[in-house]
């Protein structure tokens, strides 16, 4: 899902650039590439609220590590890959799943 959205994204973008600045169809097309990242940000919002609630529901005990993300962005070839987990906001979203399923 998130693969075609990047693939459409990446074809309205390379459509914007080749059409005349500031023209009607140039901002229909911008105003389309909005919309598309908007739904990445759901899809990727929604992954990591059903991966953290999973993680509350399934394990008692959930440890975090520290990890090196600027070293694992310097890898070019997985740099693309890491982002899109969002790490902090997992942790955040893990420890109140945590603490909402003790109340359960």
């Amino acid at each position: 899902m998130i693969g075609s959205a990047k693939t459409k994204l990446a074809t309205l973008q390379r459509q914007a650039s080749k059409q005349v600045k500031g023209s009607n169809n140039q901002r229909k097309t911008y105003n389309k590439i909005s919309l598309i990242h908007t739904q990445i940000a759901c899809i990727r919002q929604d992954f990591l609220h059903k991966l953290t609630i999973y993680l509350a529901k399934t394990f008692k005990l959930i440890k975090i590590e520290d990890l090196n993300i600027k070293g694992m962005m310097a890898n070019h070839k997985r740099a693309g890959q890491y982002p899109i987990l969002g790490f902090t906001s997992s942790i955040v979203n893990s420890i109140t799943n945590a603490k909402c399923m003790e109340q359960i």
